[in-house]
């Protein structure tokens, strides 16, 4: 008989096992608790692939579990092994780590089915203690630390956001910077070209000048030529004829003043 129940009872947890799902965000917490207390293993790194729990309830609008109740209370052949299914959705909503590290003792005639939770969990991870964890709930702090992520996220990406800002700015102004250096460039080349330009113009209109200059002396020149020549052809004309008239020849000169030649 003993023998039966025992398989009952082992059937019964398994049943409990298998037709409950997990939910994978409390195996996150759970994967996240296991890292913080300082376990390792490719289980819970495989754990904490799942997503974090945004939405969590409050452990403190959850009642306080009780340890010890009037009567009997969980009987002997079931404090140890799987539990079953009613005493699993009994116990689900107490099994957090404020409720397995309260130090809290109660007195009473028998135990309940989480004290046997409990006394399990404290074989597995040490006589529960009122460390840091007191008053923390996995999934709180699951969520603390994924909105902690997401604000520090959004801090570096609107960091990245100035720094791009500042960058672009950077550019536009250099670019702005650059073009006002070309116009200035192109300004001084125009007017650079604009000088040379009225500097060829002035020479072409000073060796203008001179050439005009040049060749109104050179018509002066060519008019006073002429007039001179002219002068000189007047001058010789019917007054130095009459003179030559009256010069008497080299013999008559020669006679004039006396002078004969040798005779041969």
């Amino acid at each position: 008989m003993d023998v039966i129940n025992c398989k009952r009872i082992v059937f019964q947890g398994v049943l409990a096992r298998h037709a409950t799902n997990a939910d994978r965000t409390v195996l996150r917490e759970f994967a996240d608790l296991a890292e913080r207390l300082g376990f390792e293993s490719p289980e819970i790194t495989a754990l904490k692939e799942y997503p974090r729990a945004r939405d969590a309830r409050n452990p403190s609008e959850i009642s306080k579990p009780l340890l010890v109740t009037d009567g009997v209370g969980v009987k002997k052949k079931r404090r140890c092994g799987l539990p079953s299914m009613e005493e699993y959705v009994e116990d689900s909503d107490s099994l957090f780590v404020n409720h397995l590290h309260d130090v809290d003792e109660e007195q009473g005639e028998g135990i309940t089915s989480f004290f046997v939770r409990k006394s399990i969990y404290s074989a597995f991870f040490g006589k529960p203690s009122p460390l840091p964890l007191e008053g923390l709930h996995p999934r709180n702090n699951a969520i603390e630390e994924e909105q902690e992520l997401e604000r520090q996220e959004l801090e570096r990406q609107e960091l990245e956001r100035q720094e791009r800002d500042r960058k672009e700015q950077e550019k536009r102004e250099l670019e702005r910077q650059e073009l006002e250096r070309q116009e200035l460039e192109r300004q001084e080349l125009e007017r650079q070209e604009q000088e040379r330009q009225e500097l060829e113009r002035q020479d072409q209109e000073r060796q203008e000048l001179e050439r005009q200059v040049l060749e109104r002396q050179d018509q002066e020149r060519q008019e006073l030529d002429r007039q001179e020549l002219e002068r000189q052809k007047e001058g010789i004309k019917p007054s130095t004829a009459c003179s030559l008239a009256h010069i008497p020849t080299r013999s008559r000169s020669l006679k004039a003043l006396k002078i004969v030649p040798p005779s041969t």
